[in-house]
């Protein structure tokens, strides 16, 4: 049941990292730079049958080692970023970016799709849950910090 549970869990991952992008300082400052890569820093997961875990970059996870690189995220300034798991396989998501209407979130777009995250100008935080993609697990929480 754990196995499973980490699985979907990963599903989650993959799915919120996705959506992941910079963000401006909050505030009344001037606007932090967005552009820049952003690193795997941590994940946590707690399941709907209490199995929790925290996994941070360095440690180990299935058959992978879990490192900065794992997991990045590319802002770029003419508003496109790249996004880029390296697990088994690589595999590169092409995404677009903007400063949302919102202070402190920025707006990402995948295949039309268009989600708005969260950040305090160093780091991205991600939540989601089974509820929220109909899968049959509990929350994944994700931090990427910006190299």
């Amino acid at each position: 049941m754990k196995k499973r549970s980490c699985l979907w869990a990963m599903l989650a991952l993959l799915l919120g990292l996705l959506s992941f992008a910079a963000c401006t300082e909050q505030g009344g400052e001037e606007p932090a730079p967005l552009e820049g890569t952003y690193v795997f820093e941590s994940l946590s997961y707690e399941g709907d049958d209490g199995t929790a875990i925290t996994l941070r970059a360095g440690d180990n996870w299935l058959l992978s080692a879990l490192t900065e690189d794992t997991f990045t995220f590319e802002l770029r300034e003419d508003g496109t970023a790249t996004f880029t798991v390296r697990l088994v396989l690589t595999l590169t998501f092409d995404l677009l970016w903007e400063r949302s209407g919102t202070d402190g979130y920025i707006d990402i777009t995948l295949d039309g799709a268009t989600e708005t995250f969260p950040c305090d100008g160093e780091t991205i935080s991600y939540a989601v849950s089974g509820e929220t993609i109909g899968a049959p697990f509990g929350e994944v929480s994700v931090t990427m910090k910006k190299k």
